[in-house]
């Protein structure tokens, strides 16, 4: 007996978009860090500042 099930397929697909915008987010987050942490170590290298690692 082959039987379909609709809501739970619907159900699939929306698991799976959430799971890419989450990987987007993820993904953008990490590149704002990034850039953040690059400004960060150039502004202060202009002003004579040092940066220590925690």
């Amino acid at each position: 007996m082959n039987t379909n099930y609709p809501d739970t397929d619907i159900a699939v697909c929306n698991v799976a978009e959430e799971i890419q915008v989450l990987s987007a987010i993820s993904q953008v987050s990490a590149r704002m860090a990034r850039n953040l942490l690059l400004f960060a170590v150039h502004h202060s290298t202009m002003e004579g500042e040092t940066i220590h690692d925690k």
